[in-house]
């Protein structure tokens, strides 16, 4: 139901939890990036679906999974000031996954 009494203090809880929140989620996806990194970087597509524990990926599922990592470390370098975020609908890159 909705309630249009909102408080300052409620307010700064909500700011604080969703913040700490995305800035959490981020921060995870961004580790995730960096083993997928660890393990592909340099590799072909095939050479990384020919890698044991890629081996029932197809290429469809590798281009949606490097895509999304992909979003995930634009992420993190646009929370860190690293680098701006420029015109993509991020959200079409997670969505396999959501």
């Amino acid at each position: 139901m909705y309630n249009n009494q909102l408080s300052w203090e409620r307010i700064t809880e909500q700011v604080s939890s969703y913040g700490s929140q995305i800035v959490q989620t981020i921060n995870q996806g961004k580790l995730l990036y960096d083993k997928w990194y660890a393990i592909t970087y340099g590799k072909t597509d095939p050479q990384i679906l020919a890698l044991p524990q890629f081996s029932t990926m197809t290429q469809a599922e590798l281009t949606d999974v490097k895509a999304a990592l992909q979003t995930l470390s634009q992420l993190n370098d646009a929370l860190y000031g690293a680098q701006a975020l420029g015109a993509f609908n991020r959200h079409d890159a997670l969505e396999p996954f959501l």
